[in-house]
C-alpha cells in the first residue's frame, strides 16, 4: 500500500474579521505533529453547512470564532494518516502502511476509533516476528490468606527455562517470573485488559505495552482464562524486542 505524504500548505477558507471577510488561501501550513487524543486527517470531501454562509455574512448563527483568522469548515469526510506516532510508537513504513489498513478496515464499519482499540491494531498488525520465547506451561495460585504466586515454564530457541515469583497479584508474579526467566526487567509502558465476548467463558484479551532503549513495543494475547491472556501479550513483546535487538 503506497503511504500518504504530507504536504506543506493546504488550501483554506479563512475568516479574517468579525464583517465577514474571508480569503481563500493557498499558504496554510499543514498540521504535522498531533496533540494528545489528535489525528491528521486527509480531506477527501466537503459540505456546506447552514453556519457557513452565515458566518460568510458577519452573522453567526450558534457560535462566534474566538479569535481570527478562523478557518470555517465542519461539514467533511477524509482519511486519518497520522496519530501512531503521538503514541509512542516508532515504526517501519511497510508496519505503518499495514497499520493504516487495518484501520480503514475498522474505521468503515463505526463511527469512532479510541486510542485503546488503534494500540490493539498495532499490538496485532505491527512487527509480527517468530517467536523466540514460547508459553509451555504456567501455574499460578493466589488467594485472601496467601501470596500471590507464579511459576512459568517457557522455552527459548528450543531449550526449556523456568521461573518462580511472587508478586502484587497474579499478573503481576507472572511478569516476574518472566523477567526472571530473561533475567530483564523491561519498563511496563501500559497494560490493558478488556473483555471480547459476554458471559461465564468470556474470551478476554490483554494488551502489554513494553518500553526497550526508548522504544515501544505491544504484545497481545487472548484466552478465556485473563491471566493466560496476560502472559501471551507480555511474551508476543517481548518476542517483538528481541527479534529487533538481535
Amino acid at each position: 500500500m503506497e503511504r500518504y505524504t504530507l504536504p506543506e500548505y493546504q488550501t483554506a477558507v479563512v475568516l479574517t474579521g468579525t464583517n465577514g471577510r474571508y480569503e481563500i488561501r493557498h499558504d496554510v501550513p499543514v498540521p504535522t505533529d498531533p496533540g494528545f487524543q489528535e489525528v491528521v486527517v486527509k480531506v477527501m470531501a466537503i459540505a456546506i453547512c447552514g453556519t457557513d454562509p452565515k458566518l460568510l455574512k458577519g452573522k453567526p448563527y450558534h457560535y462566534c470564532p474566538e479569535e481570527y483568522p478562523f478557518i470555517i469548515g465542519h461539514e467533511w469526510a477524509g482519511e486519518v494518516v497520522k496519530v501512531v506516532r503521538r503514541l509512542g510508537y516508532d515504526l517501519s513504513e511497510e508496519d505503518n502502511a499495514r497499520i493504516y489498513e487495518a484501520f480503514q478496515r475498522i474505521a468503515a464499519s463505526k463511527r469512532f476509533v479510541s486510542t485503546r482499540e488503534l494500540d490493539a491494531i498495532i499490538a496485532t498488525t505491527a512487527l509480527q516476528v517468530p517467536a523466540a520465547y514460547r508459553i509451555v506451561s504456567y501455574v499460578i495460585t493466589c488467594g485472601s490468606a496467601v501470596s500471590a504466586m507464579a511459576h512459568l515454564a517457557l522455552e527459548h530457541s528450543g531449550q526449556p527455562q523456568q521461573g518462580m515469583a511472587a508478586g502484587d497479584g497474579p499478573i503481576d508474579a507472572a511478569f516476574l517470573a518472566i523477567e526472571q526467566i530473561i533475567g530483564h526487567h523491561y519498563e511496563l509502558a501500559d497494560f490493558q485488559i478488556q473483555t471480547v465476548t459476554e458471559g461465564r467463558e468470556a474470551m478476554g484479551s490483554a494488551l502489554v505495552k513494553l518500553r526497550s532503549n526508548g522504544k515501544l513495543y505491544s504484545g497481545s494475547g487472548i484466552s478465556t482464562d485473563i491471566i493466560g491472556a496476560c502472559i501471551r501479550a507480555y511474551i508476543s513483546a517481548l518476542n517483538k524486542i528481541v527479534y529487533e535487538e538481535a
